[in-house]
């Protein structure tokens, strides 16, 4: 798998909201970085903050739509 197959899983998991598929994209070594927490996440901290953005943003998705500012295709979302 390449980086770009790796991207697109990770994005469909979120997309889905499925916390499980998106814990297993990022593996054991995997973290998570976000500038609304002040460590790093891994594990299931991955899955229960995607779940916590899935609860606050019900349409929260992203896309690697490369035509939108990475801002817009990264987090994509309205508020409830």
């Amino acid at each position: 798998m390449n980086a770009i197959e790796v991207a697109q899983n990770q994005f469909n998991a979120w997309n889905r909201h499925d916390a499980d598929v998106l814990v297993a994209a990022y593996g054991k070594e995997g973290t998570y970085r976000t500038p609304r927490v002040d460590h790093d996440l891994s594990g299931q901290a991955i899955g229960d903050f995607a779940k916590s953005v899935w609860t606050a943003f019900p349409d929260a998705s992203q896309s690697n739509d490369q035509s939108k500012p990475a801002s817009i295709r990264n987090h994509s979302c309205s508020p409830p």
